[in-house]
């Protein structure tokens, strides 16, 4: 599996995500007290650099990665944009359930 990762966000919404998820990437580093190196391994110091500035979206793998070697749920690292809420709760498990239940 490879850790790869997107290019440059150019939409601003994408710009906006990027920059979110890294703000919150970079907190939760700092908290644990890692170092972009320790956090990354084994992608490197400058992703790390480049995902916590919002300079660049990591892909799926990359995410689920980052948010294992920082001990946390990689929803918990995402803003949710469809609530306004800025951090997972369980009511977004109830609202998707409520958006793909049948009308009648």
């Amino acid at each position: 599996m490879s850790l790869s990762m997107l290019p440059k966000p150019r939409q601003t919404a994408e710009a906006a995500l990027a920059v979110e998820l890294g703000r919150r990437i970079r907190a939760a580093r700092q908290a644990r007290g890692l170092s972009q190196a320790e956090l990354g391994q084994p992608l490197t110091r400058a992703y790390v650099s480049q995902v916590e500035s919002g300079r660049t979206l990591p892909s799926l793998p990359a995410l689920l990665h980052l948010a294992d070697r920082l001990g946390v749920e990689p929803c918990a690292l995402l803003p949710s944009r469809a609530t306004g809420q800025t951090q997972y709760t369980r009511a977004h498990d109830t609202a998707r359930t409520l958006d793909r239940a049948p009308s009648g």
